[in-house]
């Protein structure tokens, strides 16, 4: 499922092997397509919504998305159907220009919507990121001794190595500028961060692992997470720690002692001003990113299972920033969402669901529902005043 830059549209791939167009407003399904003998695996607008893309098996297809004087949209017959090295595991736009990752390790840029070749590249190895920017496409990919490789697919078209990675990476995170890259590693119980233009190391930080060595228990760095200027990073921990770090000469700030056992996930609000940190016992923290004081505190404490993540949960800001939204840790368990208010601490709504994306506007949100291991899944749309469902649709896994 994808929603058009503008919010009017919402495009979906079917089970029946079509691609089908809802208005957002009325969700009333306004047009429809085959997609041949082939399913979709995403679905994508370009920037401009003028092109919807589909990705699914070795196959991408394009449509041109047309609105008559009347305002009726068309979707036409496929306008592009090419095919691909493998099957896609990601694709986005960057402008006008389709992005797929593919399974052999792969990169492809088509133009669209006709989805001619641009540029390829071949990586070895898996375990790799991609990051789609406005000047740049950048393509993470790991070493065989841990450390890192950053190639600029577009733009100055270089690749550095980041020397001093320590392998097995469970957080990583670019600056909005592209300047620093931040990755978390438990084989090294630390957080690293580095200079992309030089591929220099400029802060190896050890503070999670310093805390605790006498203890003889390892001690993860389980999220890191940057500020909207990179002024600053994030870092949280199985020592129950949040920490905040100056970038600028790499010393901590605050280091905020938070709930039972570890903080597993983190995040600066959009503004810089806030950061949410949830931790292994359920609960949520709210911390003032100046002062490092805990501004309040969200959920209750909960008994900490024998598992070490089990019983966690996720925090994020919604994009004003003016909503807290709590989800399960493991996103394939049966829980609930939560979404409290940052000023209040409310909490405004509470339903059964795992994922969650706030639709353009933040007037609504969505909310999937469903194990993996379950044999159906649902999707509700909410209005976030109300908390009324304005949709929902039920997936039935066929056997």
């Amino acid at each position: 499922v994808a929603v058009s830059p503008d919010g009017r549209w919402i495009a979906a791939g079917a089970v029946d092997w079509t691609l089908r167009l809802f208005d957002a407003s009325s969700l009333a399904e306004v047009a429809r397509s085959s997609l041949g003998n082939q399913g979709a695996s995403k679905v994508l607008f370009s920037a401009d919504g003028s092109t919807v893309a589909v990705t699914g098996g070795r196959m991408v297809r394009s449509w041109r998305l047309e609105v008559a004087e009347d305002g009726t949209p068309s979707l036409g017959e496929v306008f592009a159907r090419k095919p691909l090295g493998d099957r896609a595991i990601t694709a986005g736009f960057r402008g006008q220009e389709l992005i797929l990752r593919l399974a052999n390790g792969g990169v492809e840029r088509r133009r669209a919507p006709d989805l001619e070749i641009e540029g390829r590249v071949q990586v070895a190895g898996g375990g790799w990121w991609l990051w789609l920017h406005p000047k740049e496409l950048r393509l993470l990919t790991p070493a065989d001794d841990g450390d890192l490789f950053l190639t600029t697919l577009v733009g100055p078209g270089d690749r550095r190595r980041l020397v001093g990675g320590q392998g097995n990476y469970v957080s990583i995170r670019l600056s909005r500028d592209g300047g620093l890259l931040a990755v978390a590693s438990p084989a090294g119980q630390s957080a690293s961060v580095w200079d992309t233009k030089t591929g220099q190391r400029v802060h190896h930080i050890l503070g999670h692992w310093v805390e605790r060595k006498q203890a003889n228990i390892a001690n993860w760095v389980h999220r890191v997470d940057f500020d909207r200027h990179a002024r600053r990073l994030l870092t949280c921990g199985s020592d129950g720690t949040a920490r905040i770090w100056d970038l600028r000469t790499g010393r901590e700030i605050h280091m905020v002692k938070l709930g039972a056992g570890a903080v597993l996930d983190g995040m600066f609000s959009p503004d810089g001003r806030f950061v949410a940190a949830a931790c292994r016992d359920g609960t949520t923290h709210i911390l003032s990113a100046a002062t490092g004081d805990v501004v309040r505190v969200l959920g209750e404490p909960r008994p900490l299972d024998a598992r070490l993540l089990v019983g966690g949960r996720r925090a994020m800001f919604s994009p004003s920033g003016r909503r807290i939204v709590v989800t399960p840790h493991d996103p394939t368990s049966k829980s609930v969402v939560e979404i409290y208010d940052l000023q209040t601490g409310d909490r405004t709504h509470q339903w059964p669901g795992s994922r969650v994306a706030f639709a353009p506007g933040e007037k609504h949100v969505v909310v999937s529902d469903g194990h993996i291991w379950d044999e159906t899944h649902r999707v509700r749309v909410y209005d976030l005043a109300s908390g009324d469902v304005l949709f929902e649709a039920e997936d039935r896994l066929i056997p």
